[in-house]
């Protein structure tokens, strides 16, 4: 199923904490058979038409282990890079890099049960600070953490809606 997903310029994942509690290694695997570029502390470059970018991509932070250094050490001075982190809060690391301009998070799930006036009643650890939406984050990061589709623990949404999120980036 995965391999029928179609990207111009590439399909790219990162491992959130649940993909740790199996055989991380094993969905690994299978999203790179899928076609994936599965970014565990890494990056590869996307591009077309004489414009490139770079995707970089981290490990979680409650499962795994992180490291911006290595996932951005292809990337040169002055070229774009758009971080995957699957913990919204990794934020505060990637904005002490100017080299990152835009990092996509999920793992928030937005709260999952929002209260009128009051807002996300529980997060997991790591999103506490960026639930769901969009944040600039230091002079120069832009992040936006998507509420997903799915459920965790608590197996229901109250004003919460699930999203799926399509961004068009264009050379600014």
């Amino acid at each position: 199923a995965l391999r029928q997903f179609q990207a111009p310029l590439g399909k790219f994942a990162v491992l959130g904490n649940h993909d740790y509690y199996g055989n991380a290694g094993e969905v690994a695997n299978t999203l790179t058979a899928g076609g994936f570029h599965t970014l565990r502390n890494q990056a590869v470059q996307a591009g077309r038409n004489g414009a490139a970018i770079w995707i970089a991509g981290v490990e979680d932070m409650s499962e795994g282990k992180p490291d911006l250094d290595a996932a951005l050490q292809p990337a040169k001075s002055g070229e774009f890079v758009l971080l995957l982190s699957h913990c919204p809060d990794f934020a505060e690391q990637a904005a002490a890099q100017e080299a990152v301009g835009l990092q996509l998070s999920g793992h928030s799930h937005g709260g999952q049960v929002r209260l009128p006036f009051y807002g996300h009643v529980v997060t997991p650890p790591y999103s506490k600070k960026y639930v769901m939406g969009h944040y600039a984050v230091g002079p120069a990061l832009q992040l936006y953490v998507n509420r997903g589709i799915g459920l965790s623990v608590y197996p229901i949404r109250f004003l919460c809606r699930p999203e799926v999120t399509l961004f068009t980036l264009r050379r600014g």
